[in-house]
């Protein structure tokens, strides 16, 4: 049987709690085991404070990028990110023979020697 407790980020960080771990090696250790094995963490909030923090931004950030006009779109899932640039942008894209030629024209020598 699993118990969950459920707890506020502050009462984390403010050291309300602490961290219990129970390293084990197989999946029915005795009360032995989990006594001799177990290691409590107090303070592991304010340790933890300045990752806290950049997490916040990042989500901030990505809460932001992912809004959309709907013509660009920014997608994160599980930590991979894709791009959806809608249909407005790319059916005024250049055409094949027009796009090789701009790939010629970028890639002149005499105009990269004089950017």
């Amino acid at each position: 049987m699993r118990h969950y407790l459920t707890m506020s980020v502050k009462d984390f960080f403010n050291g309300l709690l602490a961290l219990c771990v129970v390293p084990v090696a197989d999946d029915a250790p005795s009360p032995e085991v989990i006594r001799e094995r177990s290691r409590f963490v107090f303070g592991v909030g304010a340790q933890l404070s300045e990752a806290w923090t950049a997490y916040q931004e990042i989500e901030k950030a990505t809460d932001a990028a992912q809004r959309t006009d709907g013509r660009v779109e920014l997608e994160i899932i599980e930590g991979q990110v894709r791009f959806k640039i809608g249909s407005e942008i790319w059916a005024e894209g250049l055409r094949f023979d027009a796009a090789v030629a701009e790939i010629v024209k970028r890639s002149n020598p005499a105009r990269l020697a004089s950017s």
